[in-house]
């Protein structure tokens, strides 16, 4: 490993250009990880041919936003929009067929079927017209079901050792959604809902690892984005308000499942794979993550300046799932024969923003209008943990762990008034390390020459956390209560120096 690394450098002595240092990491990672991966494979290697059958457990985040376009005339600009990003628990089932077609090489079909059905409601009648033209009062709110989704598509497979397949996969994809706006008795005399119910087809790209077992078992995980572009929707409100209003929601989704398959036909192996030698689990390892991380934020607000918070309405969510790079490293101990435990710490970071409009929830629509410019913005960025882990060797190649431990999230919080309330831009920013506890598990197989593949989920609780936030032309500080939880998908590499 360490004559590979070195052996890659080039040489600027003589005049050759050398390259940066994150692509002679990356391409010695990969260069080393096929030279070592190659010795794995077996001769009396299994096939992967055959009809299978599974069901799966995981995460599914959704990223919708609603777009106001007409209610009794257009919305205010910069203002009939709302995000109801969620994530929610997914179960499924899927079925497929695999074709090996040359000795590293599978190819296949599968589909799905799964369900999430998860309901995210912000206060507020109509984004672009609650605050404007209706207070925002209790009762009123608007709301984003997600229900089942489904999918049929193609896979492509490389076995980097023969009972470890790396694969990508990609098709159509089907998400069933539910859009809700009710009008509350202060705002309309009665409770007046109207809703849309739309199945929307759009295209899904992922990959995953799966791992052969004793017995024609399949375990994976995997990952799997789908879009499903805008969907525009009519809402039919009855008596007393007899109106019409037009909405987009444009929708996309992320979903990370760990899955369980049996395998009709094909060879088998007899017994446990290894991977050329019985891997060794003792000793430090070091390795690079990928995955996403989504957020669930509430803020609540409980003195917004000189006015009195209307009960039921001063809350708003600031959920969102972002992309997220990291580094780990650890030590194990092989107990046991098949018990392997250690401690590990990890960072890792992302770069994104959640807006909504409005200076204050339970403040604007009910005191003063909310205008352009108002909003609040809430960036989650860095985090980093220190953990425990304990696993089951299901066969000396794969590991099943738990983990457990303390969780650091920086995050920074704006609160922005515009000029048409405040009469000048005016913000507050809060720039807080939230600390909290957070669990998890994951799968890890050993794939040869100390490599390591993993794919791990974790949550994390931070609390609430109560924040005051002073700007210029405020007289009174906002106090608001900030409740963060994070759930964490994430594919890993390591190596371990044993």
């Amino acid at each position: 490993m360490i004559a590979c690394l070195v052996g890659f450098r080039e040489n600027s002595v003589f005049g050759k250009q050398r390259p940066r240092w994150p692509q002679r990491f990356f391409c010695a990672l990969a260069l080393c990880f096929l030279t070592t991966t190659a010795k794995a494979q077996s001769a009396s290697a299994p096939s992967w041919d055959g009809f299978y059958v599974g069901a799966n457990v995981g995460l599914r985040a959704t990223q919708s936003k609603w777009t106001g376009l007409d209610f009794f005339g257009p919305p205010v600009p910069g203002l009939e929009s709302q995000t109801f990003n969620d994530a929610a628990f997914r179960y499924g089932f899927y079925a497929g067929y695999n074709w090996q077609f040359a000795p590293r090489w599978v190819a296949g079909i599968e589909g799905e079927w799964g369900d999430a059905q998860k309901t995210r409601t912000q206060p507020g009648f109509l984004p672009g017209f609650s605050g404007i033209f209706f207070g925002i009062v209790p009762g009123d709110t608007v709301s984003v079901q997600t229900n089942w989704d489904a999918g049929l598509r193609g896979r492509i497979g490389y076995l980097v050792t023969p009972s470890t397949l790396l694969y990508a996969t990609g098709g159509a994809a089907w998400q069933d959604f539910k859009i809700t706006s009710v009008c509350g008795p202060s705002d309309c005399g009665s409770e007046t809902p109207a809703s849309a119910h739309t199945t929307q087809v759009g295209w899904t790209a992922g990959g995953g690892i799966e791992k052969m077992l004793a017995g024609n078992w399949l375990a994976r995980a995997e990952y799997r984005y789908a879009d499903f572009g805008t969907s525009r929707e009519t809402l039919h409100f009855g008596a007393p308000i007899f109106g019409t209003a037009t909405v987009d929601l444009k929708l996309a989704t992320s979903t990370y499942v760990f899955g369980l398959a049996y395998r009709f036909g094909g060879k088998a192996p007899s017994a446990p794979q290894p991977v050329a030698e019985v891997p060794r689990w003792s000793g430090p390892y070091l390795g690079l993550a990928a995955g996403a991380r989504s957020r669930e934020f509430k803020w609540t607000t409980v003195v917004g300046g000189p006015f009195p918070i209307l009960p039921g309405v001063g809350y708003e969510w600031y959920n969102d799932t972002e992309f997220r790079g990291g580094v780990f490293a650890g030590y194990n101990w092989q107990f046991a024969e098949r018990f392997v435990a250690g401690i590990e710490g990890d960072w890792g970071t992302s770069n994104h923003t959640t807006t909504q409009y409005g200076a204050l929830p339970g403040v604007d629509g009910v005191f003063g209008p909310i205008n352009p410019g108002d909003m609040i913005r809430v960036k989650t960025s860095w985090d980093t943990s220190a953990r425990g882990r304990i696993g089951y060797l299901v066969d000396p190649s794969l590991l099943i762990y738990g983990t457990g431990g303390i969780a650091w999230q920086h995050l920074q919080v704006v609160e922005a008034c515009g000029p048409l309330t405040c009469g000048a831009t005016t913000s507050a920013t809060d720039t807080i390390m939230a600390q909290g506890w957070t669990y998890g598990g994951g799968i890890e197989a050993a794939v040869g020459g100390g490599w390591r593949l993993r794919a791990e989920y974790r949550f994390a609780d931070y609390g609430t956390m109560r924040e005051n936030f002073s700007a210029p032309l405020l007289q009174v500080p906002t106090i608001a209560d900030l409740m963060l939880k994070t759930q964490l998908v994430q594919f890993g590499a390591s190596y371990v120096f044993n």
